[in-house]
């Protein structure tokens, strides 16, 4: 699909060529390799595996995908016997080098998304900035996020009493973890991080949010022919978690049924791997979708898409007011944000008044025309090329304050942090290099409640 039009003026990428990889979590590095191209780079694009739910992109033709075909080839044969397996594992070791050597010989940056580089400790980033190579790692959360306050921690919380086994397997994962943030920051040029998920770094890091991610082109314009709310027409509402158990799924059910229960005219459609393209025709058919309920980005994956197809994503968690004190008004994502406790009240809102929903999702919209289009975004990582930072797009690692996590409830959140500490001791949450940070996680834990309204974090000690 071809894209906009753009003037000499509006390439600030031109002449620029770009590495893109390895990881291509929730599309973020296609997504990436999109808006730098738009911006004027060419893009070297490398996906390390192709699984088989990743959607099929046209690519704008200043992106190579790297040895695509070939890559889709040998992911397929992964998990498919140990001699396939092997076989596939080979090929895909073979296919990195290739792409490092290119990444070393040709590029003039390179741009890292997920937990690692071409390695799992990233001494290749040592070797790309001794050849000259400016190296920028983004995080996009499950890398970086401590696993205590993640959802993917959610084993520990199936039994009643700590299980000794899982929680020290979860600390010794959770010390690897934090080496491997620390070796980023030391090799890499900079790094890229949503502050509410900044917890190990030892060094200043750019906020996620003042970059944005750049949507692409393939989305095309709202479906005009989509529902509308009549009075005689229950409203339409889409949830599709990648992994139920992280998306607070079993909440999000449980508050439909409570709402329908109370006579509230509401089809809720809740569906779980299925196909991209279906998903898309989901959302195209429902008057607004729920992305998930414990989340620490107001904009992830599923809700962007839901906006560039012209509906309003609802999105929960804990920590949109520290996201709001760190941006301009204008760059916080837009999104129907609440808190989880709030979740019900927001379905409402938005079920009684669709007007105010149809206004949200074209502000929304918006927002990924200007603020998170391919031009702004290849502004912005221009600026990180040349060196001229803004101030205030640096966050200090003194300044993370986000206790709750991503997945879990505040409750379940308090139970793994006290099994934690109590088995294994306060070292274990690997915070002693932010003492007040280690301080309140561990009040946190024991009972004290939060406010995050104001600039700095208030503990109340009452429970």
């Amino acid at each position: 699909m071809p894209g906009p039009e753009t003037s000499e003026n509006d390439l600030p990428l031109e002449g620029k060529t770009l590495f893109v990889g390895p990881q291509d979590i929730a599309c973020f590095a296609s997504r990436m390799a999109e808006g730098l191209a738009e911006g004027g780079a060419r893009v070297m694009l490398y996906r390390q595996v192709v699984e088989p739910f990743h959607p099929k992109m046209d690519y704008h033709r200043n992106v190579d995908v790297l040895f695509d075909q070939a890559i889709k080839r040998a992911s397929a044969k992964l998990g498919k016997g140990w001699l396939l397996n092997l076989w596939g594992s080979l090929c895909l070791m073979f296919y990195k080098l290739l792409a490092f050597l290119k990444a070393l010989i040709w590029a003039d940056a390179c741009l890292f998304i997920g937990g690692r580089g071409f390695i799992g400790y990233p001494l290749d980033y040592l070797v790309l900035r001794l050849f000259g190579k400016k190296v920028i790692h983004f995080y996009v959360g499950t890398a970086s996020r401590p696993r205590y306050l993640s959802g993917f921690a959610r084993d520990v919380l199936k039994a009643e009493e700590p299980p000794i086994k899982q929680t020290r397997k979860l600390v010794r994962r959770v010390l690897r973890q934090s080496k491997r943030v620390k070796a980023v920051a030391r090799f890499a040029s900079m790094v890229v991080e949503n502050p509410l998920c900044g917890h190990f770094h030892p060094k200043p890091f750019i906020n996620y949010f003042q970059l944005g991610v750049p949507v692409g082109r393939y989305f095309g314009e709202p479906d005009s022919d989509g529902p509308t709310n009549q009075h005689d027409e229950a409203t339409r509402v889409f949830h599709c978690p990648s992994a139920p158990e992280v998306k607070g799924t079993h909440a999000i059910v449980a508050t439909m049924e409570r709402l329908k229960g109370d006579g509230h005219s509401i089809d809720f459609v809740n569906r779980s791997g299925i196909p991209h393209p279906e998903v898309l025709d989901e959302i195209r058919g429902s008057h607004f979708v729920i992305d998930q309920l414990y989340s620490d980005a107001p904009l992830a994956g599923f809700a962007t898409e839901a906006v560039a197809l012209g509906k309003t994503p609802i999105v929960g968690g804990y920590g949109w007011e520290i996201l709001r004190q760190g941006l301009p008004l204008k760059l916080f994502p837009s999104s129907a944000v609440c808190h989880p406790d709030a979740l019900g009240d927001q379905i409402l809102e938005l079920a009684k008044d669709p007007a105010k929903s149809e206004v949200m999702a074209k502000e929304a919209r918006g927002f990924l025309n200007t603020e998170w289009s391919g031009i702004a975004f290849s502004h912005r990582i221009s600026q990180l090329l040349t060196g001229k930072i803004p101030d205030d797009w640096w966050i200090q690692p003194s300044d993370v304050c986000y206790l709750h996590g991503m997945g879990l409830s505040e409750s379940e959140v308090r139970r793994i942090l006290c099994w934690v500490i109590d088995l294994e001791g306060e070292d274990a949450l690997c915070l002693n290099h932010l003492p007040n940070l280690k301080q309140n996680m561990i009040r946190f834990a024991r009972g004290a409640n939060v406010d995050y309204a104001r600039a700095n974090v208030v503990l109340d000690a009452r429970k």
